[in-house]
């Protein structure tokens, strides 16, 4: 142990050499067993550049005495096999050498979570059992380590500790980022780091490569990724990554792992939708808000088409588009002939969408797509402009247009409205997309006896494959509801309650 005391008596006499105004931060950290281990070691933090210098360089060239010294301290660590860390804190940072020579209080020198988002962040990623980086007034962790000497710490300074096996939570000063991500990186530990989303910073490609949170990406998006990123570089005059075997091994290995899940059951209640369309706010048509009316009419055509959301953005309100029948018990439509479908072969015009309406002593007369058209027609007839024929016009005033994406989005928040307003569980946002109405729509035709090719020339599709593989869906659990409310238009057809509820096509149960 005299040994020990010999080298910090030699660095405080280092420190005189070196014309250092203030005591430097020492943290020793030595064993007294016989058999050391390989943690042994001492820590010099230090604002004395000369003297850090001079240590971590293994002497220097402009002071002979401080080479003198720095030699043997550095001959008689390796005759004790003590390992010197020497560090350097500026001097306008070194603000816990100068808290601590006034109070035996650790100070709190770094930013801290509040501990309502560090809750959230130990019920996503489970609780980390030791805080790298605190002291006694900011800890989020029962034991901690400190950059200080603390009594209440379990160590001091965690970047001379392993953390080889350890799960723990860091949140580094911005600045010891790039050595942590090292020290991560050598030791294999499992860390919860807060760090900030600077992509232009050194540090940061590491960070995302040792990130192992994954965004749940399906392979199908993979693929979509791999064809964008392989055609730019082909038209960048790189090679064409798309066709490299590696790269497809690796794409079908994600399909193996993680394979399609088939969603056979809608996630939302098509009944629970249609109650609400027909009560406040979306009734009375003739007087409620033109966005709700805008709600109600693209989500009932969604309905009665079983089109896609482009198509239905398409749709245009030109003569030669958009044709009543005279005793308005149809409506042709047409989407604008600039418009190409998904699957639509190009020279050929697109198929007309023919909406049959609801019976005139239907109990869900307000459901019916040809009331609930015209009066939308009629009441946005001063808001339209001659330079946009669309059918759907822009809520938001100052916009001239509107995206297929706004479609979507109307379709979503009917659908979420209608659970606000009901007295049913709430729906969860996430599972809310605007493509179930085309599969809902189809499906229940076929559900009430519609012919494969009646609903495949309704949808848009050349084959039964894409039907069957992606949009059929079981409407048995919905049934009995959907009959409750009269006959419904779906799929271009008007479905009618059977005359017992028990009636169906039970090879879809």
């Amino acid at each position: 142990m005299m040994e020990i005391m010999d080298i910090l008596e030699m660095i405080s006499f280092l420190d005189a050499v070196a014309n250092v105004e203030r005591n430097n931060t020492m943290i020793m950290c030595y064993s007294c067993n016989q058999k050391k281990s390989k943690s042994d070691g001492l820590l010099e933090v230090s604002e004395n550049g000369n003297k850090v210098a001079y240590l971590r360089n293994q002497g220097g060239t402009h002071c002979y005495e401080l080479y003198l010294l720095a030699r043997e301290i550095l001959l008689l660590c390796n005759h004790l096999h003590l390992q010197i860390v020497v560090r350097h804190v500026p001097g306008k940072l070194n603000v816990l050498a100068d808290a601590l020579s006034r109070t035996l209080t650790p100070v709190n020198t770094e930013w801290e979570l509040l501990q309502s988002v560090f809750q959230a962040i130990t019920l996503q990623w489970g609780s980390p059992h030791v805080d790298l980086f605190a002291t006694s007034l900011n800890y989020k962790v029962q034991v901690f380590m400190s950059p200080v000497p603390d009594p209440k710490a379990y160590a001091v300074d965690c970047m001379s500790v392993p953390w080889d096996g350890m799960f723990a939570y860091a949140f580094p000063p911005f600045r010891f980022l790039s050595q942590v991500l090292r020290k991560i990186s050598a030791e294999q530990g499992l860390i919860i780091l807060i760090a900030p989303a600077w992509p232009k910073q050194a540090w940061f490609p590491d960070l995302l490569h040792l990130s192992c949170a994954q965004k749940g990406l399906s392979p199908s998006t993979i693929k979509g990724y791999r064809s964008a990123i392989s055609r730019t570089i082909q038209l960048s005059g790189g090679p064409d990554f798309g066709n490299n075997e590696f790269i497809s091994l690796l794409v079908k290995n994600f399909t193996l792992e993680r394979p399609r899940q088939r969603v056979l059951i809608p996630s939302w209640n098509l009944s629970v939708v249609l109650s609400a369309l027909k009560t406040h706010p979306f009734e009375p048509a003739e007087k409620v808000e033109i966005k709700f009316l805008s709600y109600k009419c693209c989500f009932l055509l969604a309905l009665a088409s079983g089109r896609r959301r482009s198509e239905i953005h398409a749709f245009s309100t030109a003569d030669y588009c958009l044709r009543f029948n005279r005793d308005k018990s149809s409506v042709t439509l047409l989407t604008d002939p600039a418009f190409l479908a998904k699957n639509q072969i190009p020279g050929r015009g697109s198929e007309p969408i023919v909406i049959p309406a609801l019976p005139d002593d239907s109990s869900s007369k307000v459901l019916c797509p040809i009331r609930v058209l015209l009066l939308y027609l009629q009441r946005t007839r001063s808001l339209r402009t001659s330079s946009n024929s669309r059918l759907f016009i822009p809520i938001n005033k100052g916009k001239q247009d509107l995206s297929a994406k706004t479609i979507s989005t109307w379709i979503c928040k009917t659908i979420q409205l209608a659970y606000s307003f009901s007295n049913e569980e709430l729906l969860n946002s996430m599972h809310v997309k605007a493509h179930d109405v085309r599969a809902i729509s189809t499906s229940w035709a076929l559900f009430n006896n519609a012919s494969l090719e009646e609903v495949l020339s309704a949808g848009f599709w050349r084959t039964e494959n894409s039907f069957i593989s992606h949009y059929l869906q079981s409407l048995a659990t919905q049934a009995q509801s959907l009959y409750s409310l009269g006959p419904l238009v779906s799929a271009q057809r008007v479905v009618f309650p059977p005359a017992s509820s028990g009636s169906g096509d039970s090879a879809l149960c």
